[in-house]
């Protein structure tokens, strides 16, 4: 039987944190790659942006999606869209350098989506119309910044 000594146990902390810290080391993608990924989530919020404007345009158009079961579900999905959207930011990975200020620029926007979420979510609990009206407006502020965010990735693709 072995017994442990203070120097194997000083050996196996510093093998340990070691493990721990490279494994929690966040790596970059791959340009090509994060740009792809990318393009798809501004694509999927794009189109839960649209449904959320559409949805919000006034308190009598959201009077009437309230009531309406396909048109909640429509806009459940986007609202789970919206309050998942830093997560999904995160899950492109950590950006190459030249790329990163598309990735503040989608977090701004995911800030704004999160806010229109929880709007949704009073709206569908309270049959609160005008919360989906200040939900949709959230939701088009957002939509600018990923048409920004849009255009400055168009804009590197093309460039070298």
């Amino acid at each position: 039987m072995a017994l442990a000594t203070p120097a194997t146990g000083l050996t196996l902390f510093v093998a340990a944190f070691a493990g721990a810290a490279s494994a929690s080391a966040p790596q970059v993608a791959a340009s090509s790659e994060w740009t792809d990924d990318a393009k798809n989530l501004i694509e999927q919020l794009d189109r839960d942006i649209l449904m959320s404007v559409t949805a919000g345009a006034d308190v009598a158009t959201a009077r009437i999606v309230l009531h309406n079961d396909s048109d909640r579900v429509a806009m459940l999905i986007a609202a789970v869209d919206f309050g998942s959207c830093h997560q999904s930011v995160r899950s492109l990975g950590v950006p190459p350098k030249r790329l990163r200020h598309i990735a503040n620029q989608l977090a701004s926007a995911c800030t704004l989506l999160e806010r229109a979420s929880t709007l949704f979510t009073r709206a569908t609990t309270h049959s609160d119309p005008r919360a989906l009206v200040v939900s949709a407006r959230l939701s088009r502020k957002a939509g600018l910044l990923i048409s920004a965010a849009t255009r400055e990735l168009q804009a590197t693709v093309r460039s070298p």
